[in-house]
């Protein structure tokens, strides 16, 4: 554990140091993809143990893209409005518990990273193909966790503050090979972070 705790702290401090080494960091440019409507329902088993749980839910929103200025078309950033609605069912007795949340994700500015920048930590087997780009984010939103009578559990709420060292493989389009992603920091409470969902299912779904 000690030694786990370690290595994510060494590469947490690897990455503060790449700051410095990099590009200015740069915000939207031109529009790659203009705002474009998305919607799609899902389904996954959580794989909770003793207890037969699945997960059903929709999302939906509107999208957009813009290239970063100054990277050629290599790295974009992205705008999203966003909402869903999962349920989480106990399909042997009807029981259930909803989560439902919306907010706005926002890229707000990447930076180029030379290669040789890179903790080795973090470079893949197969090699980095680049350029590779440092993109900060931030996610502004609810959720609610509520119980089958409809009363709240938990509410998180507020920004939380990310980065991803990115790898953007050279393809002129959107996306990539994600090298390290970190949160970086958080305003506003999230109980459920410190919430075991199976531990709930098998408190209220049993």
């Amino acid at each position: 554990m000690f030694r786990r705790a370690a290595a994510i702290a060494a590469i947490a401090m690897m990455i503060v140091g790449l700051g410095s080494a990099s590009a200015l960091a740069a915000g939207p440019g031109s529009i790659y993809q203009l705002p474009t409507p998305y919607a799609s329902n899902y389904s996954f088993d959580p794989g909770c143990t003793n207890i037969s749980v699945m997960v059903h839910g929709k999302t939906s929103g509107v999208d957009t893209i813009f290239n970063l200025a100054g990277s050629h078309g290599q790295a974009f950033l992205d705008l999203k409005t966003y909402s869903f609605k999962d349920k989480w069912t106990n399909p042997k007795n009807g029981k259930y518990f909803t989560v439902q949340g919306n907010g706005t994700f926002q890229d707000v500015a990447g930076a180029l990273v030379a290669k040789k920048d890179v903790p080795p930590i973090l470079i893949p087997p197969e090699g980095l193909v680049g350029p590779v780009y440092r993109i900060r984010s931030q996610d502004t939103g609810i959720n609610v966790f509520r119980d089958s009578k409809g009363n709240a559990l938990y509410t998180d709420r507020g920004v939380i503050f990310s980065e991803n060292l990115l790898d953007t493989l050279g393809d002129h389009a959107p996306g990539g090979l994600s090298l390290n992603y970190q949160v970086v920091k958080v305003i506003g409470p999230h109980p459920s972070w410190d919430v075991d969902l199976c531990a709930l299912a098998h408190r209220l779904l049993k």
